[in-house]
Formats: C-alpha cells, structure tokens, sequence
C-alpha cells in the first residue's frame, strides 16, 4: 500500500502555532478600538463644553424687558459676569464633568470672551490614566451688532 503522507520537504518549514499571530492581532484591534473612543468621547465632550460656554455667553448678552444698552465697559462686564454665574447656576454642565471652572471672561471693546476648562474621563482608558484629561473651550460673542 503506497504512502499517502508525503515526506516532510525541508525547503517548507511550517511549523510552530499561529495562535499566537492571531491573539496579537486581536489585542491590536482591541487597543485601537480603545484609543478611537476615548478620543472620539474627548472630542465629543469637548463640543459640549464649547455648546456650554456659548449658552452662558448668548444668556450674558440677552437683555431683560426694558433693559438697555450699557455702554459703560466696566457695568458691561459685571452685568456679563453676574449672567454667566447665574446661567451656571441654574443649567448645570451635567454628569461627566469634573471640575468646571471658568478660567476667564473678558470684554475687549464690544466682543465679550470666555475661556473655560473642565475634566473628563473617558471609557476604557479612565483605567490607565485615573485622574482624568483637562479640556477647555473658547466662545466670544459681540454684545453689540452693528450693521
């Protein structure tokens, strides 16, 4: 009865296990997918937070029944900084923000700015770095239009 089991070529070494090529690949997938969406929820919170310093800024400028324009830059800016207070308040960031601070607010001749920071955790990587990423955000808005 014939062989049907070839002799081993020594020119085709295929020896050894391929388990451990596909556990790598499978970690690699795994640490990417991690990275993407602690970056994609850091940016996500960072729009929001940006949203949030544009409602306190459009909330700054917004004038009471009867209010007028005031054109005096020092009650300007304690009006902005009272409203923004105020804003913050009474409308919460919301869960997920450590830390909401606002760094600054400014009022450079009708353009008020505000620059603020907060810190977040994202999935998965809340596990490595525990103390969380500082984010901050931006927002101007000019108190007065002219046309």
């Amino acid at each position: 009865m014939p062989c049907t089991n070839p002799p081993k070529d020594s020119t085709h070494p295929e020896e050894g296990s391929i388990s451990p090529l596909i556990i790598g690949c499978v970690l690699l997938v795994i640490i990417i997918g991690a990275t993407l969406t602690a970056i994609t929820s850091v940016h996500l919170h960072t729009q929001r937070l940006t949203d949030y310093a544009d409602a306190q800024l459009s909330y700054a400028k917004a004038k009471d029944k009867g209010e007028s324009n005031l054109k005096d830059p020092a009650a300007a800016y304690s009006r902005a900084q009272n409203r923004v207070n105020t804003y913050s308040a009474q409308h919460p960031i919301g869960a997920g923000y450590d830390s909401y601070t606002v760094q600054n607010l400014s009022l450079e001749g009708d353009t008020l700015r505000l620059h603020v920071s907060a810190r977040v955790h994202p999935p998965i990587i809340s596990l490595f770095i525990p103390e969380g990423i500082d984010i901050t955000a931006q927002s101007s808005v000019r108190l007065e239009e002219n046309q």
